[in-house]
């Protein structure tokens, strides 16, 4: 007796067909309905369209191959998105998406009829045709619905300041490697096939061409809003500078974010010629801070490096910026090191001061041929960090200025210091302390400045010694309490 264990062929075939007509019947085809409700609707057609050109790609693989080409791991076709048309709240990671994998690859698997793979790709391709023909294809609508399900990039996200500016997701490397990307792949395949093939192909690179024109726009307004903001939590030049020049700095967060998006979505296929001078400084920028990231950090560039003067600089720069923030520790900290910068000077040759160096690099990294572009957009975001660590440090300095010469107007201010004991007090501290933050005049003194700052003295200091003689103060003359504004 073999208890009919003889016709395990027989009936198996008969389960796969019933379980192929049931599953047409409960899943497929509700499932269909909700997808063509959702393409009508123009909501999420973008990552919608790229998962029904996945599934037409995964039928022709069955058409090829007996057993369809399976991906070993991860997903063939982006479920998720074509189960949301039913549930809302079927994400990626839901259990119902690995179960409905599992069935859809048996149903496949058992097809008996070898024209049902042609069939279920007709249908697919009729469902783009509708949505095309019925005006989907436009820039505004798969904007929009990209955005509806990606998030955008938001200045929120780099620092805590109180801005609302955002790159809309439609315009991100999310959406553009999950969504549009795909979708555009879509339109490319399914348009060769077609009788109009010309005219197809000549929409779908026009709105190629948009979308990414609208994305420089959108990240060249982004960033140029980015840098007129300032964080709650640098309520003081110094945190801010401190802040700007650290190893996890925000302007630095932000054009690698930026660079990063811009490749992603532009590739290389769009030219030089024809990017704006920020995105062409950004990308020049990008590549060299990869090289260093990457390992070049011996303070040598490296030989077959296209531009090894410019990548040099730029190392220059990032050196000088991890030495700033020592400078920062305390007035006399900045005191010592605004000095010595003024004492130095700018000059041609590469200077011994950070502060310095950091201007001097980015004077430099301007006059290579890879970034010979002066466009504000980008090189504020080198510049600023540098200004306001300057900034910071002379406002230290002044500080600590003030102190010590608190100290001589104590001693200096009584009616019985001799007139010319006060003016040697003066005198010796402008030379002494003030050496290099005041500048010898033909009439007299004006502030010292490097890149246009200097320490905010008093006009009332200035006028005093740019007019002192030993004989020019009396018994009662009164030294200025403040020597530095505030």
């Amino acid at each position: 007796m073999n208890f009919g264990l003889a016709q395990w062929r027989r009936v198996g075939g008969k389960l796969r067909e019933r379980f192929s007509l049931l599953f047409t019947a409960t899943v497929l085809e509700p499932l269909d309905r909700d997808v063509d409700k959702k393409l009508d609707s123009g909501s999420g057609s973008p990552l919608l369209l790229g998962a029904i050109f996945q599934r037409i790609q995964l039928l022709s693989k069955c058409q090829e191959r007996a057993q369809c080409s399976f991906a070993e791991n991860g997903r063939d076709v982006n479920y998720a998105v074509m189960l949301s048309t039913i549930d809302s709240q079927i994400k990626e990671g839901h259990p119902v998406i690995d179960l409905f994998q599992r069935d859809y690859r048996s149903y496949l698997l058992w097809q008996t009829d070898e024209n049902a793979y042609e069939r279920m790709k007709s249908k697919d391709r009729e469902r783009v045709e509708r949505w095309i023909n019925s005006g989907g294809l436009s820039n505004e609508g798969i904007v929009s619905s990209a955005n509806e399900l990606f998030s955008p990039i938001r200045t929120a996200d780099f620092w805590d300041a109180p801005s609302r500016s955002q790159v809309d997701g439609a315009y991100t490397q999310n959406a553009w490697s999950k969504g549009i990307e795909p979708f555009i792949a879509a339109l490319k395949q399914i348009s060769s096939e077609r009788a109009d093939r010309k005219s197809y192909e000549y929409d779908v690179k026009e709105f190629e061409v948009k979308y990414k024109r609208e994305t420089l726009q959108k990240w060249g307004e982004f960033l140029a809003r980015f840098v007129e903001t300032q964080p709650r939590t640098a309520a003081t030049p110094r945190g801010l500078a401190l802040t700007l020049i650290g190893a996890k700095s925000p302007y630095q967060a932000v054009l690698r974010s930026a660079n990063e998006n811009l490749n992603a979505i532009l590739g290389s296929a769009v030219r030089e010629q024809d990017l704006p001078a920020w995105a062409i400084l950004l990308k020049a920028y990008g590549d060299l801070r990869g090289k260093l990231d990457g390992g070049q950090k011996d303070g040598k560039a490296n030989d077959k490096e296209k531009d090894p003067e410019a990548l040099s600089y730029l190392m220059v720069y990032f050196e000088a910026l991890k030495q700033l923030p020592a400078k920062l520790s305390t007035p006399q900290d900045s005191f010592i090191a605004a000095q010595s910068a003024f004492r130095e000077g700018e000059a041609g040759v590469k200077p011994a001061q950070p502060i310095l160096q950091a201007y001097w690099a980015i004077k430099m990294l301007k006059s290579t041929e890879r970034f010979k572009y002066p466009d504000p957009t980008f090189w504020v975001f080198l510049e600023r960090p540098v200004d306001i660590a300057w900034k910071s440090i002379l406002d230290e300095a002044g500080a600590h200025l003030q102190q010590q010469w608190r100290q001589v107007y104590l001693a200096a201010s009584g009616d019985d210091v001799a007139p010319g004991l006060k003016a040697a007090k003066v005198m010796e501290f402008v030379n002494g302390q003030g050496v290099g933050f005041l500048k010898p005049q033909r009439n007299g003194y004006q502030p010292n400045t490097i890149q246009g700052q200097g320490v905010p003295f008093t006009q009332q200091f200035i006028a005093l010694i740019s007019t002192l003689r030993p004989d020019s103060l009396s018994g009662s003359s009164r030294l200025p309490e403040t020597i530095v504004k505030n």
